[in-house]
């Protein structure tokens, strides 16, 4: 086992919510989960890699939400009703304030679980 001083990085902590959010939408059912950690390209990694850091330096979930519509949108993503990775459009291409209370405590969920990590041995 690990010491609990020793520090996690980033990767580790984007890998470890990835799987986390990826086991919650398993069990309720999505009809589009998000693919498996060592499945992602480089860029989808480094996307959750930087939502990591970004909470890291104290940003609010509606910022961190926020950048990543950007990125979204930079990748040709548009919003839908429905995931849809091949016409790539996505339900949560919304600004925060739009979006319904479960998607918003998804986010918040993934924001405590990156904290809780990065007190891991204070």
């Amino acid at each position: 086992m690990r010491e609990a001083s020793e520090e996690i990085p980033p990767e580790e902590i984007a890998r470890i919510v990835h799987t986390a959010h990826c086991s919650l939408q398993v069990w309720l059912e999505d009809p589009c989960p998000a693919m498996p950690w060592d499945t992602l390209s480089p860029s989808q990694k480094e996307m959750v890699v930087s939502e990591v850091r970004l909470v890291q330096q104290g940003f609010p979930y509606d910022y961190v939400h926020q950048v990543w519509m950007e990125k979204m949108f930079e990748d040709g993503w548009s919003h839908g009703k429905v995931k849809d990775p091949v016409r790539k459009r996505h339900p949560d291409l919304l600004p925060w304030e739009k979006l319904p209370f479960w998607e918003q405590q998804k986010t918040v969920m993934a924001f405590h679980l990156i904290q809780g990590i990065l007190s891991r041995g204070r």
